[in-house]
Parts: C-alpha cells; sequence; structure tokens
C-alpha cells in the first residue's frame, strides 16, 4: 500500500493526536507524512508539495504527533529548508542503555492514531510496518486495523497501552515533554474502551507484541515460534515455516534449522538478501533459501534517465514468519529480524495473526512471492545453491566502529543555550563527560560552516534566527569512512520570532498568504482563484479593483460556507495572522472580514 494511504484520515474525519516510532528518521519523510495527516493529501499530489501546503499542514498536526526514532539514526536532509525546524516539536530520540558493550537499538515502526468527526465520534488506527519513516525504495509490508469505543477489547489493546506507556518514559526533552507526554496519556486512556477487529475472513484472532519493553511486553522467547531460545533443549516442532528476513544472524538460523523442530513433511524456506547467505550458508540445510534477482536490485539503473529521478537499489526489508502447526497457525508480521538483537535485545513490534490454513499457508504464500509458479518468468526470486557460496570477504569493521561511536555519543548528556546580542545570535553547547570521542565533529543542522571538534563546551557564532534548532549534525570520522547524522540536543533560548521568521519566509506576499487561507478553507477556493491572483499582482503586490472585488466575494462566500459546515476551520488561519504585520500581505479589510466571522460564530482559540 501506499505510505500516504495508510495515514490519509477516513472521509468526515480529522486528526486528533497520534504516536509514531521509527528505527531511522527522514525529515522531508515526516513532512510528507504530515501532508496526509492533515489535509488528506497523497504525499505526491501536486497540491501537497508546495511551501505553502507544507507550511499549513505543520501548522496543522505538528501539535498533535510525537514521533519516537533511535537516536542518531536521523538522515541529512539534501536541502534542510527552514519549515524542517517546525518539526523539533514532533521528535522524541531513544537511546537504550547499553547490554555488555552492545547497544541495543530501538527498532518499532508503528503509528497509532486517533480520529474525530463533527460530531465528537473517534476512530482510531494501529498500524505496524517494517519500513522506516524515510523515502527507501526496498520491499516492506504493512498492517493497519481500525477500531472504535465499544466493548470487548480491553485483551487485545493492553500490550498496546503497555507500549505507550514505555514511550511516554522516553518524553523528558524539556519544555515540549509535558504537552508530548499529554497526547501519549490521552491516547492511552481513551484506548481502554476501544475495539480492533479484523474484518478479514483470512484471520481470526490477533494479539499485538511490544518486544524488549520490561515485563508489560511480550517476548518472543516466550512465543511459541522462538519459545526457548537459544536454549536448544527448548522450542515446538511445526508443520511449515515460511520466513522473509533481511537480515540474519547465524545462531538463529541455526537454531530454527534443527532437526528437534522435524516432523514427517515438515517444509521451511527462508527468503533474505544476498549479503546475508555466508552468515547462514552452514546452518540452513534444511531450509530452501531465497534471495531477490539482481534484475530487481538493480531495476531501477535500467529506467529511462529522469523517469524516476536518482535510481535506488531495492531489496527486500519486510519481515515477516509464517508457522503452521495443526491446529495452531500463526502469521507475525513488523519489525522484528531473524537475528539475535531483534529476538533478544531490540525494543520491536510485531503483531501475531491467527490464520486459516484455506486461505493462507506456505504455498500460497510463496506463489504471492513468485508472481506464480516458482518456475515463473515473472519470480522476482531466486534459489539459492547454499554448496556454491563461499565466504564473506567484505570488511565492515570500520562502519561498524563509526555506528558504536555515534551511539555512544548520543549517550552522553548534554545541553545547548543559546545567547542573542544586538546583531546575531550563538549557541554554546556543554557535554556532561569528561571522555568525549575523538575524531568527531559537530554543527548547528542549518550552519554549514560551521563544524567543530567535538569537546566538553563548544561555541557557535554569528549565527541567525534560522541556525536556531535543536537539530545538530554529528559527523564521526573512521580510517577511510565517516559517518554524519543529525542527533538532537536540549537547547534552551531559542527565540519564539524564529518560528514567526519561518513563516515569514513562506508568506511573503499576498498571493502565498491568499494560497494558505484557500488550503485552510477548502482546495476548491485555490482552484476559483490561485492562478488569477498569481497573474494579476505585479511586482509590488497590487492589481485593480475589479479583480480585488471578484476574489473578496469568492473568499467570504467560501468563508460562509465553512462556517456553516466546519467553523472551526477558520481558526487555522489564526497563527498565521499573528505572525504577519505587513499590511500588503494581510489587508486591515481581511483582518476585519475574519473577526466579524470569528465573534458571529463564537469562535475562541
Amino acid at each position: 500500500m501506499n505510505y500516504g494511504s495508510l495515514l490519509i484520515p477516513p472521509n468526515g474525519y480529522e486528526l486528533n493526536r497520534a504516536v509514531a516510532t521509527t528505527y531511522s528518521l527522514d525529515l522531508e519523510t515526516l513532512t510528507a507524512a504530515t501532508i496526509a495527516l492533515g489535509v488528506q493529501e497523497n504525499t505526491d499530489s501536486a497540491v501537497a508539495n508546495t511551501p505553502v501546503a507544507m507550511l499549513r499542514t505543520l501548522q496543522k498536526v505538528a501539535d498533535k504527533v510525537v514521533v519516537f526514532c533511535e537516536a542518531g539514526q536521523t538522515k541529512i536532509p539534501n536541502t534542510p529548508s527552514p519549515l524542517i525546524l517546525l518539526l523539533e516539536k514532533m521528535i522524541v530520540t531513544v537511546a537504550l542503555t547499553e547490554i555488555n558493550g552492545t547497544f541495543p537499538s530501538f527498532h518499532p515502526k508503528t503509528w497509532t492514531l486517533e480520529y474525530e468527526n463533527n460530531e465528537g465520534e473517534k476512530l482510531y488506527r494501529f498500524i505496524v510496518l517494517s519500513r522506516n519513516l524515510t523515502f527507501d525504495r526496498s520491499w516492506d509490508v504493512s498492517f493497519m486495523m481500525e477500531g472504535s469505543q465499544k466493548p470487548g477489547g480491553k485483551r487485545h489493546v493492553k500490550p498496546l497501552k503497555s507500549f505507550l506507556s514505555f514511550l511516554s518514559s522516553w518524553a523528558n526533552n524539556g519544555k515540549r515533554s509535558e504537552h508530548q507526554f499529554d497526547i501519549i496519556r490521552q491516547l492511552i486512556d481513551n484506548l481502554e474502551d476501544v475495539k480492533f477487529e479484523l474484518n478479514r475472513k483470512e484471520f481470526g484472532d490477533f494479539e499485538i507484541m511490544p518486544l524488549g519493553i520490561g515485563k508489560e511486553g511480550a517476548d518472543m522467547r516466550n512465543d511459541d515460534l522462538f519459545k526457548g531460545y537459544p536454549n536448544e533443549l527448548a522450542g515446538i516442532t511445526f508443520k511449515e515455516l515460511t520466513i522473509m528476513s533481511p537480515f540474519v544472524s547465524t545462531e538463529t538460523i541455526y537454531y530454527l534449522n534443527s532437526d528437534r523442530f522435524t516432523l514427517t513433511g515438515t517444509r521451511r524456506r527462508l527468503f533474505t538478501r544476498r549479503s546475508e547467505i555466508p552468515k547462514i550458508k552452514d546452518v540452513a540445510n534444511n531450509f530452501d533459501v531465497y534471495v531477490l534477482k539482481d534484475t530487481i536490485i538493480d531495476g531501477e539503473e535500467t529506467l529511462p534517465e529522469g523517469d524516476e529521478g536518482n535510481p535506488q537499489l531495492q531489496d527486500i526489508h519486510a519481515k515477516m514468519y509464517l508457522r503452521l502447526k495443526y491446529p495452531n497457525h500463526h502469521l507475525y508480521l513488523g519489525s522484528m529480524n531473524a537475528s539475535n538483537s531483534g529476538i533478544s535485545r531490540n525494543v520491536e513490534m510485531m503483531i501475531k495473526l491467527e490464520i486459516k490454513n484455506q486461505y493462507i499457508n506456505m504455498d500460497r504464500l510463496c506463489a504471492d512471492f513468485f508472481g506464480g509458479e516458482e518456475e515463473s518468468k515473472y519470480n522476482p526470486f531466486e534459489k539459492v545453491n547454499l554448496n556454491t557460496i563461499s565466504e564473506a570477504t567484505a570488511d565492515n569493521t570500520d562502519e561498524k566502529e563509526l555506528e558504536h561511536i555515534l551511539k555512544s555519543v548520543c549517550r552522553i548528556e548534554a545541553r545547548a543555550e543559546v545567547l542573542c546580542d544586538e546583531t546575531d545570535y550563538s549557541v554554546i553547547i556543554r557535554f556532561n563527560e569528561e571522555d568525549i570521542p575523538k575524531k568527531v565533529t559537530i554543527r548547528p543542522l542549518r550552519a554549514l560552516n560551521q563544524e567543530r571538534a567535538l569537546c566538553k563546551e563548544i561555541s557557535f557564532t554569528h549565527l541567525n534566527l534560522l541556525h536556531l534548532s535543536e537539530f545538530y549534525v554529528v559527523t564521526v570520522s573512521g580510517m577511510e569512512n565517516s559517518l554524519s547524522r543529525i542527533i538532537m540536543i536540549p537547547t534552551d533560548g531559542i527565540p519564539e520570532d524564529r518560528d514567526k521568521k519561518i513563516v515569514q519566509d513562506i508568506i511573503h506576499d499576498k498571493k502565498s498568504f491568499m494560497d494558505y487561507v484557500a488550503m485552510a478553507l477548502g482546495d476548491d477556493l485555490l482552484e476559483l482563484f490561485g492562478s488569477d491572483l498569481e497573474e494579476s499582482h505585479n511586482e509590488n503586490g497590487t492589481g485593480n479593483s475589479s479583480e480585488h472585488i471578484s476574489i473578496s466575494t469568492a473568499l467570504y462566500e467560501k468563508m460562509l460556507n465553512v462556517a456553516y459546515e466546519n467553523k472551526h476551520r477558520l481558526l487555522e488561519i489564526e497563527p498565521i495572522m499573528q505572525m504577519i504585520d505587513d499590511k500588503n500581505i494581510i489587508s486591515e479589510e481581511f483582518r476585519e472580514t475574519y473577526e466579524t466571522f470569528k465573534s458571529a460564530m463564537k469562535l475562541k482559540r
């Protein structure tokens, strides 16, 4: 499914609040996701991909969404627009405590959403994915179910409430933490009386399985699939096992390959990435192993230039486990790889579905993967002969070391402070640790020429308003490679004028303001006069009186309709009006008209 279509509110509903989780985060992807949540447009629509639309969306939903991600796994945008700074209030980074020299990962990919219609009826949506909040084009899997407030759902939502409660413990990043905590706590309280329903003939019962959050969460080692792992004397048998996992570990596949699982006619299939095969070539003899063909992985290279932008590699990224043993058949979907870290260390989220054999089994599932029969020319997968696989020769020690250093930096307590003089701004970062890693640099996200070596106290000077944020770029350098990511550092003293400056950069003339109003009141208004307004104003922003009358009439009629149908949409305009005092952009006549409507409809923000 299209990611945006999973998030778009149902017809007649608007987003009330949402909590999302992801391992890696692309800020531009998050901006696109808010388009779906806020203006109910697919993320690739023409309306969505304009600065005015993005501003309107962020103004509308940024206070309703909290996004949790792994600390140090936020990508640096290609073009860090000032709009990205408005995402700060949405994001919480998670840095799990080191265990025996290894850093567990915060790895779930989920959305928990609450929508509401004009009658006050609420609808809930829970989404479990294998896909991160990035523009990666690998092959993933998604699961979505909806629920409403009715009896009978407490057993199913209890693990989800525990997961959200675990997340709330990380909403402790200073000035925003109270608001973020309130969003999560209200969602937890409202879920108490919600019943989620599958409404699909293929599935019976389901179980939400948060992993690695402590005693309140599920533990895959106590589930039927991995019961006793990694104890070789424990475990259960199965008739069929199909695994799709992009990353695997030798120990996990050895465990699932063991003869203790043998039943007469037992079948096992594994779909993974080609790079993982050397790890398992000696421990997967009971599996039929498949990888994507090179023509799929490299396929975008063959497209005509310009068709898809920059070509990207594709590979599987889905995580799913299909286990059949009469009378129990289960399909697991979510974020957990078939690896030691996934099963026993990371925080993950899986959904466990009870399935009916007549609808889903190994043959039917693999027929979908293969595009029909395994021998079909449309089959994107090829079977691997493990006997022909040589030992892995690639050495990624340097890369792993860079990741380890970055994770250690993310776990050093730090605080930043903005100082202001008459002409510009400066920022001081203080790290609360003496032992600071070497060959690491840091800079504010939008201050490209301000890179400093990481040390206990760092100062950045001669910054402007749009350089100030809680986003900082950290670069770790190794023998041959370097690794650059965004980290978040609580930063005190960012002036309120910064957000005002961001708005003024986008809403800089009458045309951009009217576009904003049109989108707030209804996109059909934009179609009514958007292009005419752009053409009828010269560089000084003036137009003739007949055009002005036509525009005012259309706007007045639309405001009347909106006031009747959904009067609270009028309030979406107010934050922008408070940030712009240029009469050439917002006329006194418009302000008076707006206040008249607001007073007549008894609206209060």
